[in-house]
């Protein structure tokens, strides 16, 4: 019971760790890229993404090459979800592009329930009527801090439906392939990143100016603001690969959301920031969302969950036929 609970609290506080990696990294990101797109005058976001992958991906081999970390195999199953991510990013830039940031933003929202749906239809996770009303609260609370208007265009539309879609696919994938595979945060983002960046090469050269990329004058500051951006980007895939390996995709969804308040807030203290009242209404809901999901009671999966029978046969017809070929041993003997 002693080891029991040291392990149980070194899971606790490894979350923990990753929850505020991913919250000071995902900021630190934000406000690095936007000195480059509106500083340096940067305007190939494909290209950007291409190189933050490209970076993790040559850190994480050169990790495995010089032996700290073993290489991952590249499975089929593992392959199909690189691919997934490349073209979730893909449809994610798209949908940025043909909506409006509120249209965007709610597109994104929507992850949520489409992740909690994958959950409870292919996983077999049961969800209690406190941890619905709590998604709820987050989601709607959130949508009231960020989103000023919406406008619906036919293209805008069937992308960001597909962004949201995808991205829900993907990471519900990503955490299939890594508990299948034994996967290690390094090999996972070893394997995705991999794929992924050929792919978002392919997709920069055909949405970003890249003749002018390559004409592009760069400056000292401008190419230390682009290695920094890698540099915290790496804590951006590692943070989000640990908190989807270790928890679930909805925790990371949900930590996401916070992660929205928390510098909407931070923005209120700390800039002077203009707050409406829906928006003070939205930080109330999302609060009270938080807690309630904290603390709300969690119901385990079904009884035959999806891991039982991906393999062919659970864990209870495992033990089903060992006790069967004991009492045959001791029946011949």
């Amino acid at each position: 019971y002693f080891f029991s609970a040291l392990d149980t609290m070194k899971y606790s506080v490894q979350l923990i760790m990753y929850i505020v990696t991913s919250i000071v990294s995902a900021s630190a990101i934000v406000v690095v890229t936007k000195r480059l797109y509106h500083l340096y005058g940067f305007k190939w976001p494909t290209c950007l993404i291409f190189v933050h992958q490209g970076s993790v991906a040559v850190v994480t081999w050169s990790a495995s090459t010089l032996g700290y970390t073993e290489r991952p195999k590249f499975t089929a199953f593992a392959i199909m979800g690189g691919c997934l991510s490349a073209f979730s990013l893909f449809l994610l830039n798209l949908s940025l592009w043909y909506n409006s940031v509120g249209t965007f933003q709610t597109f994104k929202l929507l992850t949520v329930p489409c992740i909690a749906t994958i959950d409870y239809f292919y996983v077999g996770k049961r969800f209690t009527m406190p941890q619905i009303l709590a998604l709820l609260l987050m989601v709607a609370g959130t949508g009231l801090v960020t989103v000023d208007e919406i406008s619906m265009r036919g293209r805008g539309l069937i992308f960001g439906t597909l962004a949201t879609v995808l991205t829900s696919v993907h990471q519900q994938t990503q955490k299939r392939v890594a508990d299948t595979y034994q996967l290690t945060n390094m090999q996972t983002m070893q394997v995705y990143c991999s794929v992924c960046a050929p792919w978002l090469l392919g997709f920069a050269l055909c949405m970003d100016p890249v003749p002018e990329l390559l004409n592009y004058d760069w400056s000292l500051e401008q190419v230390v603001h682009l290695l920094a951006s890698c540099f915290v980007f790496y804590f951006v895939a590692f943070s989000m690969v640990g908190i989807v390996n270790a928890a679930s995709p909805l925790v990371f969804q949900v930590v996401g959301l916070l992660k929205v308040i928390l510098v909407f807030v931070a923005g209120l203290l700390f800039v002077d920031s203009h707050c409406t009242v829906m928006q003070t209404a939205g930080v109330l809901a999302s609060s009270l969302g938080f807690t309630l999901y904290t603390f709300a009671p969690k119901e385990e999966a079904k009884t035959q969950t999806h891991s039982e029978t991906a393999d062919g046969v659970g864990d209870t017809e495992m033990i089903k036929m060992e006790q069967h070929l004991v009492d045959k041993v001791s029946d011949d003997t």
